[in-house]
Parts: structure tokens; C-alpha cells; sequence
């Protein structure tokens, strides 16, 4: 069962202390920008794993803010990335559901988790 806002809000100020920023977006590599912490899902028990620390710009593409092919191709240039029988893993932390085109595009489903 998916936790209410309410449960949502307690885990992301917990979060907000237990886990440090670095600056450096695991999404983009930017490096020195202002971050903020994305939950992936949102555990009871504290999971550092359930967390990736991104920069503003991908926030917005993560939300649909912007269009999920260019958050693809931006994605699939991550080292950390891997895809396994059509998972998308960053970091060992499954984010979404992988998709490719006739040019062997990527297209990452963040929302099919």
C-alpha cells in the first residue's frame, strides 16, 4: 500500500536529515549545482537506496515537466546505468522500465516501477 502525504511528508523530512547532499546530480553528472533529494519509493525503515540526489533541471524531466525521450537519452550517457530483461537500473536502484526505438534509442519509463 502506497504511504499517504501525510506519511510521505514525515519520510522526506526524515530523509532530509539522514542523507547529505554532494552537489553532484547522479542523473546529468552536473557537478557544484543546487540539488534536492527525489524519492524513488518511500520505506518505512530508513533506505538510503530509495533516494538519488538530482539537479533542478532533471527533477523537472523525472516529473514529466519535460519529455522522456530527451530524459533517455540524457540517462542512457550515465556509466552507473544498466538494463537487465528491460529494467532500468542507476546505481543499483531500479528507476523505470526501458523501451528502445528502431535506431536503438532509449526511452525510460520512470513511472513503471
Amino acid at each position: 500500500m502506497a504511504p499517504d502525504s501525510t506519511e510521505k511528508s514525515r519520510i522526506r523530512k526524515r530523509d532530509q536529515r539522514l542523507i547529505l547532499r554532494t552537489g553532484t546530480c547522479v542523473i546529468c553528472g552536473a557537478t557544484d549545482v543546487d540539488t534536492s533529494r527525489h524519492h524513488l519509493w518511500y520505506p518505512k525503515a530508513f533506505n538510503p537506496n530509495a533516494v538519488i540526489e538530482v539537479c533542478d533541471e532533471c527533477d523537472d524531466k523525472i516529473h514529466d515537466r519535460e519529455d522522456a525521450e530527451q530524459l533517455g537519452r540524457t540517462i542512457n550517457a550515465i556509466h552507473n546505468l544498466t538494463i537487465e530483461n528491460g529494467d532500468v537500473w542507476l546505481a543499483g536502484t531500479r528507476i523505470g522500465v526501458a523501451s528502445f526505438d528502431e535506431d536503438d534509442n532509449i526511452s525510460i519509463d520512470m513511472r513503471k516501477r
